[in-house]
């Protein structure tokens, strides 16, 4: 078996296992993407905005008007915000925003 022929075997089946896993798992509820941007970054002058390709489901970001900067939101340590440890993100549309939720 060629290398490429490996990597690709190797890829359906991750995917595979990641598929099996979220199936397996609870879901907990959605993000409160307010509360993330404002307990990562320290200030509720942080508020969650969408970057200009809103078709997607990466292009959360936290904005702050008062220092006119933007940062990243990482969802899976929103998700322990939100719900404990051991909770992390999954999105369910790739192509929608809205489609992130937590599970355990």
């Amino acid at each position: 078996m060629g290398v490429a022929a490996f990597a690709c075997v190797l890829a359906v089946g991750m995917s595979t296992s990641v598929a099996e896993s979220a199936s397996a798992a609870t879901r907990l509820g959605g993000i409160d993407m307010m509360r993330v941007c404002a307990t990562q970054n320290g200030s509720a002058w942080w508020v969650p905005y969408l970057t200009s390709q809103p078709g997607n489901a990466y292009s959360w970001r936290c904005w702050n008007d008062k220092y006119h900067a933007s940062r990243g939101i990482d969802l899976n340590g929103g998700c322990r915000i939100l719900y404990g440890n051991g909770a992390y993100a999954l999105t369910g549309d790739t192509r929608s925003p809205y489609a992130w939720s937590c599970y355990r």
